[in-house]
């Protein structure tokens, strides 16, 4: 059955928390478990819960959307990503009516016109601070569930399908990225986020990050991982890392570790660290300008 997706952040907070990337990928999940189609995801960024579905441009787009290709079916990751107004449960029941569609969340199913009727009645309440701290911390459960948020790179293993093509890629935000350009560009020509670019730099020593703060998703709930010793995990997308880089080096000289690290990464993941041991071991104080040549070797 065909379906679209919707996403919704408020706030610069709100999007480092629970990005529209993340989302995007638990909807297209759940609609692969589920047996849905998702032709479509459709975003309202820095849009208050507060304010009516009848207005949000990425929401009326969906709508149009829908009826234009006879969707039915539309999934979000919550009811607050939907709403937060008694006003548009009423709207989302008069699309149910009128339009036979259907709105299912991941965290609390399908909403039918009866649940829709005893939301109403307790919807003052739905959204206190106790609720909200329940629901953050059920979305971070989730997260961590999965290991290809948890560990992977995101929409990478999409772009490219071979050894070769990861390299060219790898050599172009490389050599871009040291001439000057900006990352957002290299994003936007690459077709990764800016994040997943810094992510990568930083495997390389291209990029300096805030060492209070995790390498991938910038948030500061760092901690010492209480199963692998000289390691850190972020508490917020359950990335494990190294204290120095150079661990990472030894464990590629172990078929053991090796095996740890096809556990904790993803294949691109795992291949950049060994790109990353190639270059060390075929250079002599070579710096980062060596990384770029023996790229353009490869």
């Amino acid at each position: 059955m065909k379906a679209v997706g919707y996403i919704r952040v408020s706030t610069d907070e709100q999007a480092k928390r629970l990005s529209p990337e993340v989302q995007e990928e638990l909807i297209i999940d759940y609609g692969s478990r589920s047996g849905y189609e998702v032709l479509n995801v459709f975003r309202d960024i820095g849009v208050s819960g507060s304010i009516s579905l009848r207005i949000r441009p990425g929401f009326q787009q969906l709508l149009d959307f829908c009826l234009r290709n006879n969707v039915k079916v539309v999934i979000a990751l919550s009811l607050d990503r939907l709403t937060r107004e008694p006003d548009d449960l009423d709207y989302i029941a008069e699309l149910i009516q009128l339009h036979d569609m259907k709105f299912i969340t991941i965290y609390e199913g399908e909403i039918t016109l009866e649940k829709i009727s005893r939301t109403e009645t307790r919807f003052k309440t739905y959204f206190d601070k106790e609720y909200r701290a329940f629901a953050r911390e059920r979305t971070f459960t989730i997260m961590h569930a999965s290991k290809k948020l948890r560990f992977g790179i995101g929409k990478l293993s999409q772009i490219v399908k071979t050894d070769d093509e990861f390299t060219q890629l790898i050599n172009k935000i490389i050599n871009d990225f040291k001439s000057g350009k900006a990352i957002y560009k290299i994003a936007h020509e690459t077709g990764l986020t800016e994040k997943q670019i810094k992510f990568i730099l930083w495997i390389f020593d291209l990029w300096t990050v805030n060492p209070s703060k995790c390498p991938r998703c910038g948030s500061g709930k760092i901690e010492r991982d209480k199963e692998y010793r000289g390691f850190i995990r972020c508490r917020h997308c359950g990335f494990v890392y190294p204290l120095t880089k150079t661990t990472w080096d030894k464990m590629l000289q172990s078929e053991s570790d090796r095996l740890l690290l096809n556990k904790l990464y993803e294949p691109y993941i795992v291949k950049l660290i060994e790109i990353r041991q190639t270059v060390i071991n075929s250079t002599l104080g070579g710096g980062h300008h060596s990384i770029t040549q023996h790229l353009e070797k490869t």
